[in-house]
């Protein structure tokens, strides 16, 4: 994603500046303020910590385009269809005749609609809670190494794991 907004922007000679929030709302905050003062031209919101309404106050003040379903938010967005593309995965691995399944994901279902739309869909197709088949607060190779420390204990039988990412991937790949 971001290289194509970087190649995009190019194109039209702007510039872009990536923000980094570490999912904190106060910072995330002071880049609507940005917008609201003219400090910033625009934004884009890969992953946000604020809620949709919150955010939808500052779009008044210059454009801001979600990387997620804005629901009825009047926040222009570009988004994967999450559900239907984890529904299909997780239905694929069914049909496959896999029954133990694990999952990783990055952020707390409570806060990212991303995991939480993972969970559901999991739950969903396998009929079943995900507890015992899931790995949270993975991001990096080194956590895809503790996922794989789980996943690969001698009383665990799963037989694929979904990860939300390359790098946690390749952890669990080292390990396995």
């Amino acid at each position: 994603m971001i290289s194509g907004v970087i190649e995009s922007a190019f194109e039209i000679e702007y510039a872009v500046t990536l923000l980094p929030t570490n999912y904190e709302p106060e910072i995330e905050k002071s880049y609507f303020e940005q917008v609201k003062t003219k400090r910033l031209d625009a934004l884009i919101v890969a992953s946000k910590s604020n809620s949709l309404a919150e955010i939808e106050k500052y779009t008044k003040y210059g454009p801001i385009i979600c990387c997620e379903d804005t629901q009825n938010y009047a926040i222009p967005s570009i988004y994967v269809a999450r559900q239907k593309a984890y529904t299909e995965i997780v239905n694929f691995l069914k049909d496959a005749d896999y029954k133990c399944v694990g999952v990783t994901i990055n952020r707390s279902e409570e806060i990212s609609a991303s995991s939480k739309i993972n969970i559901e869909s999991y739950e969903q197709v396998f009929e079943s809670p995900i507890e015992g088949n899931i790995v949270r607060n993975c991001s990096t190779m080194k956590d895809g190494k503790k996922a794989a420390s789980y996943f690969f204990k001698e009383d665990h039988e799963f037989e694929a794991i979904v990860t939300n990412g390359d790098h946690v991937a390749s952890g669990i790949y080292r390990i396995g």
